[in-house]
């Protein structure tokens, strides 16, 4: 429960990791339309 309410470092770059081409994904979408 601890490390869900107070992630570590690693566990955010991992989150980062994933959600990064997304959102790269959704800012092309939005600059090209």
């Amino acid at each position: 429960m601890t490390q869900a309410i107070h992630p570590t470092n690693h566990a955010i770059e991992r989150f980062n990791d994933r959600i990064k081409p997304f959102l790269d994904h959704e800012l092309q979408s939005e600059l090209s339309s």
